[in-house]
């Protein structure tokens, strides 16, 4: 920006005239120029912009109930503080442009995790939506391949021995606050969590077991005598097993995906040829991600306490637990951190309200905001 330009948004900025669009643009005139160093301005009228921009930062932190510890954020006004008014500035821009408003209290305490009806799709055309099938009682799905509902409330494929029908496709798709079990054909269990994509065949034939999978879900494989290899295929890799119980998470937004074994032996071929085959033990986990592998210790069933209904903090994972939250509750969740985030160690239900949630959030450290806009669409925002 020219001297010429700054020096007019600077009269307006100082004599209250500036649009929100105008102070965005000084704020980052003004860290650029504490960066560098160097100035042609006058230091008293710099003084000036200085006190101004503690005010107004004072002033959008009260009005948009952005929460802070206790600190003396202004001891100086350096590069770091004139960062953080740029940011509460652009988030408060955000906030006017969008049309996102924070929620009052009694809005949060009201919203409660809203499970949806899963559907499941199958090749054939027919789709079922589980709810309808009374437990004990067969649905047919062609001649000879049939579902029914267990008393846990999961639904098992069974193909009979006289079925020779052709393969049919099965999917399950999942959404927010869902989760989702099903026995496949070979007595597989198979636990989906929310907001993923599974598909397989709806029975199995006498050639290796293939499922695909989207999302994030935990395995129990069976191991029969007619059938050999069970592979799970993921965007970034394929899994091969024998009879284990483990673990996938291979959200599709996220360029991480993660193998956690719990009992047997797996072994992980990443899609990138550039990347060799992989086999972990009982409590390992392997990520992949675009710059190579890693297998890391961990407590699996930790890593599984998402189908027990928990959010589990580890001490090192707040960003990957922040993004199951906002998973779980249909959240679009924005980090507006500016430093490292408070690493907790604890549980947290996944069945409370977003209020309570915020509350252990808060209370925990991670200070936290949800937003709405007239849309209905809701952001968690991570101050």
């Amino acid at each position: 920006m020219s001297t010429e330009k700054a020096k007019r948004l600077l009269k307006k900025y100082l004599n209250d005239q500036s649009s929100p669009q105008e102070e965005l643009v000084i704020a980052q005139w003004y860290k650029k120029l504490l960066d560098s160093g160097t100035t042609d301005f006058n230091p008293a009228e710099l003084e000036k912009v200085k006190a101004r921009m503690e005010n107004r930062l004072m002033q959008s932190i009260k009005k948009n109930r952005i929460q802070f510890k206790r600190r003396r954020l202004f001891q100086y006004f350096g590069a770091a503080a004139a960062a953080l008014f740029l940011g509460v500035l652009s988030y408060t821009y955000y906030i006017i442009e969008v049309a996102y408003h924070p929620l009052e209290k009694s809005e949060l305490v009201a919203l409660m995790p809203s499970p949806q009806h899963v559907l499941i799709r199958f090749s054939n055309g027919k789709i079922v939506n589980p709810d309808t099938i009374v437990e004990g009682k067969f649905f047919p799905i062609e001649k000879g391949l049939e579902m029914q509902k267990t008393k846990s409330g999961k639904i098992q494929f069974i193909a009979q021995a006289n079925y020779s029908g052709r393969q049919v496709s099965s999917t399950i798709q999942t959404s927010g606050a869902t989760h989702f079990g099903v026995v496949l054909s070979d007595g597989t269990e198979v636990y989906v969590n929310a907001n993923s994509r599974f598909t397989f065949p709806a029975a199995f034939g006498k050639d290796d077991r293939v499922v695909a999978l989207k999302g994030e879900a935990y395995f129990e494989v069976f191991k029969t005598a007619q059938h050999s290899r069970f592979y799970v295929k993921t965007k970034d890799q394929t899994i091969k097993v024998l009879g284990t119980k483990f673990n996938v998470s291979a959200i599709g937004a996220s360029p991480i995906t993660k193998t956690t074994l719990v009992e047997g032996s797996v072994s992980v071929t990443p899609k990138d040829k550039a990347f060799k085959e992989v086999i972990i033990k009982p409590n390992q986990q392997l990520v992949l991600k675009g710059d190579g592998t890693q297998v890391l210790k961990v407590d699996a069933p930790a890593v599984m306490s998402w189908k027990d209904g928990y959010f589990v903090f580890n001490g090192k994972n707040t960003l990957e637990v922040l993004g199951q939250i906002g998973s779980w509750y249909n959240l679009e969740v924005e980090n507006e951190h500016n430093g490292n985030l408070v690493e907790y160690i604890g549980k947290i239900p996944t069945e409370v309200s977003l209020g309570e949630l915020l509350n252990i959030l808060n209370y925990t450290g991670i200070q936290a905001q949800v937003l709405k806009n007239k849309n209905g669409k809701l952001k968690l925002i991570i101050l």
